[in-house]
């Protein structure tokens, strides 16, 4: 659809946003991003994405917190940062 999110490459901390699969050498789409994806940031092991209602989603590795959402633990789908309040 448009405005969803596609990954490709490594996904050993779920960074591709999809789980079950070790890596993608194809586009694959992330889970709970289906549409409304207005920009991007990737880490070497987690990705970001700002919505079109302002709300910012993350996945992957979170050893240090990087998801944002409190917790240190990994997610292969979309997790909402915790405490924006809007953008």
């Amino acid at each position: 659809g448009a405005g969803a999110l596609y990954c490709w490459g490594s996904n050993a901390s779920g960074q591709l946003g999809v789980s079950g699969i070790p890596y993608s050498s194809i586009p694959v789409r992330v889970t709970g991003m289906a549409s409304g994806v207005s920009s991007v940031s990737a880490g070497s092991g987690h990705t970001c994405a700002l919505t079109t209602l302002a709300t910012v989603k993350c996945w992957g590795s979170n050893t240090y917190g990087q998801l944002g959402n409190g917790t240190t633990l990994d997610s292969a789908t979309a997790v909402d940062v915790a405490g924006l309040g809007g953008v």
